[in-house]
């Protein structure tokens, strides 16, 4: 019974970690170990805040229905690419070079409302390993 409780215990606990992380398999076949921001709390402070990503590649946010979306680059300490997804990890547009912003900071808004998925990598990144618009990215 002791390892029943502490093992629910421990499941309550976890059920608010933010330490998940997934890979992904870009176009040019370079799997690379992604953050998962999941949580409306993970989602709303991303990167923010961080002076790099330390045994990561980027970030992954996963939303709960494909809509049309809005980030901004708020507190952020370093530029990324910003790269929206549909449901089937299909890139619809690739925002590249997105600078960090402080006070006032424009929004890099989509143009499609399908987006599932939203991949935040260093500047620079997306073009490096080739992601374009219509490539697929596959969750390994």
């Amino acid at each position: 019974m002791k390892k029943v409780i502490s093992f629910l215990f421990i499941i309550f606990v976890c059920i608010g970690c933010t330490n998940q992380y997934t890979s992904l398999e870009l176009p040019n076949t370079q799997v690379i170990k992604v953050k998962l921001a999941v949580t409306d709390k993970e989602q709303q402070q991303g990167l923010s805040y961080i002076n790099e990503m330390k045994g990561y590649d980027g970030m992954l946010f996963i939303r709960s229905k494909a809509e049309q979306v809005s980030f901004w680059m708020n507190e952020m300490k370093f530029p990324l690419d910003i790269i929206y997804l549909d449901k089937d990890m299909k890139v619809l547009e690739v925002f590249a070079d997105q600078q960090p912003c402080e006070q006032t900071c424009e929004f890099v808004t989509s143009h499609s409302s399908n987006v599932k998925y939203i991949l935040e990598l260093k500047s620079g990144d997306s073009k490096k390993v080739g992601i374009d618009i219509n490539n697929i990215i596959k969750k390994q």
